[in-house]
């Protein structure tokens, strides 16, 4: 539509960062991150509903952030002038989204995040593990997905089917951004999280604010919680990778990971602000909640807008824990 798909083909076929980058600087940045299509496109409300699918709720956390660290920010003053300010904030989310990719990491062989939105596919240099020959032997295996379910439903939905207690991990992604602060949604979430995990089970979320208004909701509800990524102005957080038993909160009185968790890295990507850990302590159903024994696990990982995936082996053995 830019008329910019060969030096897109460049940008993803370039050797070297130094390459990358005077592509980048000379044709395609000048050109999608222009004050003229922001104003056109990134201030229309309607388009970033429709067409990107960002909802009110996360641009107003974009444009919260902006203001803060803007130098004429004076406390309630941020709320008077979040609608004019949020075109200048969205624009800049997405340069500081943009630029720290290409300047730090290579598309061609180095980040196939951004090679598979840019190409369309994956290459045999850029890749997830999970395409590699020697995956494909493995998940080719017979029975190998036995312990996969899908659940097509949205997410409080799928976590009030599944039994108390029964996961270990949960990746939430950014859907509680979508949530209107304030209201009952996010708490009820949150309740069904704590119903179905594990005591010192974690819960991995990603936002669109560098500090959610829903952190605080999760500690209501029972959890200790720890940023573990922050993207600011200039950083890439896309090779910013965290372990879940680095990052339990010292108030939950543990220090290493559950009996039998594997390493579990996540790579946390720039188009989100903070990634935060929010690790199980306590709440409703803690008085009764099982651990898992030592070498079998249960992983969640769920989206709200497509779905959900749930990861386990066979039903884990427990043992009784106080919360």
């Amino acid at each position: 539509m830019l008329g910019l798909e060969s030096e897109v083909k460049r940008l993803c076929a370039a050797p070297t960062l130094a390459e990358q980058r005077e592509i980048w600087q000379t044709s395609i940045r000048r050109i999608i991150l222009s004050q003229t299509l922001s104003r056109a496109i990134l201030s229309n409300e309607k388009w970033m509903w429709k067409a990107l699918g960002v909802p009110a709720e996360q641009r107003d956390m974009i444009t919260f952030d902006y203001a803060k660290q803007d130098d004429t920010y004076h406390g309630d003053s941020v709320l008077a002038t979040q609608h004019q300010r949020s075109g200048r904030a969205i624009w800049e989310y997405v340069v500081n989204t943009l630029d720290p990719v290409v300047n730090t990491t290579l598309i061609n062989d180095d980040n196939h995040y951004y090679g598979l939105c840019l190409r369309g596919h994956y290459t045999r240099r850029a890749h997830p593990e999970y395409c590699c020959p020697r995956a494909h032997i493995k998940l080719s295996a017979p029975a190998a997905f036995d312990g996969l379910r899908i659940h097509t439903d949205e997410l409080v939905e799928a976590l009030d089917r599944m039994a108390p207690a029964s996961l270990s991990i949960a990746v939430v992604m950014d859907s509680m951004d979508w949530f209107v602060p304030g209201g009952e949604a996010a708490n009820r979430q949150i309740r069904a999280l704590n119903r179905a995990l594990r005591v010192r089970g974690r819960v991995l979320v990603r936002s669109a604010g560098l500090s959610p208004w829903y952190v605080g909701c999760f500690e209501e509800g029972g959890f200790a919680c720890k940023r573990v990524a922050a993207r600011l102005p200039g950083t890439c957080t896309d090779r910013c990778v965290g372990v879940f038993f680095l990052l339990s909160s010292p108030s939950s009185g543990f220090s290493g990971p559950l009996p039998g968790l594997p390493f579990f890295p996540f790579s946390f990507h720039s188009e989100v602000a903070s990634c935060w850990f929010s690790t199980l302590v306590g709440g409703e159903y803690a008085d009764s909640r099982c651990v898992c024994s030592q070498g079998e696990h249960v992983c969640v990982d769920l989206d709200l807008h497509q779905g959900c995936s749930a990861r386990g082996g066979a039903a884990p053995s427990a043992n009784r824990a106080n919360g």
